[in-house]
């Protein structure tokens, strides 16, 4: 059907300086509908011409930037095997921030699961306290 929604995707290069020098962008389209693709709007990951990389982000300021929704929802990273968190690095809230090691952040309810049911450590800030 010609006018179904399509869903769409792209390496596209910005550039930003002579030959050819500029960020890649990793899009992806992210409603089923005919509209094209927008940079600034369906960025998922993006590669610096200064080498930065930014998921959820198509500016990272930093070596390797992540960022999560502009809600509760977090922007995190994870370290793990298939099924398995070895390390978690997030947050949940606007002031609450954690490192986790065999552990994860079950809900926003501050519910913290042991993934060995053994040894587990985890760094937490609550509202600036540690």
């Amino acid at each position: 059907n010609v006018d179904a929604p399509r869903r769409k995707a792209a390496i596209l290069l910005k550039k930003l300086n002579d030959y050819g020098a500029g960020d890649l962008h990793f899009v992806v389209d992210s409603n089923a509908d005919n509209a094209s693709l927008s940079q600034a709007n369906d960025t998922k990951m993006t590669i610096t011409q200064a080498g930065n990389v930014g998921i959820g982000t198509a500016s990272p300021s930093g070596t390797f930037e992540v960022q999560g929704a502009a809600s509760n929802t977090r922007g995190d990273i994870k370290l793990s095997e298939p099924s398995y968190t070895r390390m978690h690095i997030g947050s949940y809230g606007a002031d609450n921030q954690f490192i986790a090691f065999d552990m994860y952040l079950a809900d926003d309810a501050q519910n913290w699961v042991s993934q060995d049911a053994g040894s587990n450590f985890s760094i937490t800030k609550v509202t600036d306290k540690l």
